[in-house]
């Protein structure tokens, strides 16, 4: 009789386990598929595109052809109708494929914004008074974003702070550190470096230069402590600040 019992038992733990039709029977989950190429960033001239679902940078097959689109030269003192087809004619060398106009140009660089032109020589006496006027420019631009209403409350509190002269001047040079550190890695990479460049080299003859001087130890990037002393701040002035100034 026991044997009996705790088969029927059994039998309805089972019976209620099993999904009526007034039961909601479970959904698998609707799983949404992403696009491999969302989190990938090839960089210019390089676009991504999915080959058995991984992401792949390849060669951007066009440019758009933009009106407002700048013009620029290269450091080959080539001009290109745009950063983009700069960097695409360097990357269809770099990997020797058809397109490519000239075997040297995988080494393209994007030397300023602008058709090539003839530049004027830095003498030593200017790159010599260069620190000063740039650090000076870096304040400008910030105090006209602080007008502005362009920085977070933070920074700007900050920077408005009553100090003295050297001081005044420190923070911005910082803070454009940061700007520059596009990587957030506390370095100003080349890539970095060339963005830089591009802004200022045709209204600043000795841009390239002063930043080749930055790089002390050659290494193609430039870290807090270089560009600091680059631009005549004091070892006690160098402060790693770029988590502050990017909340």
């Amino acid at each position: 009789m026991k044997a009996v019992v705790a088969l029927v038992c059994l039998l309805a733990a089972q019976a209620l386990s099993l999904p009526t039709q007034e039961q909601d029977v479970p959904l698998d989950p609707i799983v949404e598929k992403t696009d491999p190429c969302d989190e990938r960033d090839c960089g210019p001239g390089r676009e991504c595109e999915v080959e058995d679902g991984r992401a792949v940078c390849v060669c951007m097959h066009s440019c758009l052809d933009e009106e407002d689109e700048l013009q620029v030269c290269s450091s080959t003192n080539l001009t290109f109708s745009s950063s983009c087809d700069l960097h695409r004619q360097k990357c269809l060398c770099e990997k020797r494929m058809s397109g490519c106009e000239d075997p040297h140009h995988a080494t393209l660089r994007l030397d300023y914004y602008g058709e090539c032109k003839e530049q004027e020589f830095c003498d030593d006496w200017e790159l010599e008074e260069f620190p000063k006027r740039m650090a000076h420019w870096f304040y400008l631009v910030l105090d006209e974003m602080a007008k502005g209403d362009s920085l977070n409350a933070a920074v700007k509190r900050k920077f408005e702070a009553p100090r003295g002269d050297a001081e005044r001047l420190a923070f911005p040079v910082i803070w454009q550190f940061c700007e520059l550190d596009t990587s957030h890695n506390n370095l100003i990479e080349a890539n970095e470096i060339e963005d830089l460049t591009a802004m200022l080299k045709t209204q600043e003859k000795c841009t390239t230069p002063f930043l080749r001087s930055c790089d002390r130890n050659d290494d193609g990037r430039i870290s807090l402590r270089e560009w600091g002393k680059c631009l005549g701040l004091d070892e006690a002035e160098v402060e790693e600040r770029c988590e502050e100034f990017l909340a």
